[in-house]
């Protein structure tokens, strides 16, 4: 589990959707914008076309939760990430996934290498 002053509110989630930078890859599209608060926090999403049963949505996004987790350590604070996971994400090895976010977390800048 994301501890929870990383996890993003339902207001913060929607205006981060709204207002955030866009950045996609492969299986992940993402959308940043600048906080005020010391912490980088991040909500997650997971659309219905990577699949109709919610056990499945749920299971893909303690997937989601736990690659974030990975590279949440390595992340600049005080932004606000929405990540979403399409139907790419399906059938993906964990560690391509992992290597994949960490490369688009690199791409939107939160990266502190």
């Amino acid at each position: 589990m994301i501890p929870q002053k990383h996890r993003l509110d339902s207001k913060s989630f929607e205006d981060t959707f709204r207002k955030g930078k866009s950045f996609k890859s492969t299986s992940f599209f993402v959308k940043v914008v600048k906080n005020s608060t010391k912490n980088t926090r991040v909500g997650v999403g997971i659309t219905k076309k990577l699949t109709k049963k919610a056990v499945k949505r749920n299971y893909y996004k303690r997937v989601l939760r736990h690659l974030i987790k990975s590279v949440l350590e390595s992340t600049t604070p005080g932004y606000d990430v929405v990540i979403i996971a399409n139907e790419n994400m399906r059938g993906q090895k964990f560690d391509k996934l992992q290597k994949e976010m960490y490369e688009l977390f690199r791409k939107t800048g939160i990266i502190n290498n």
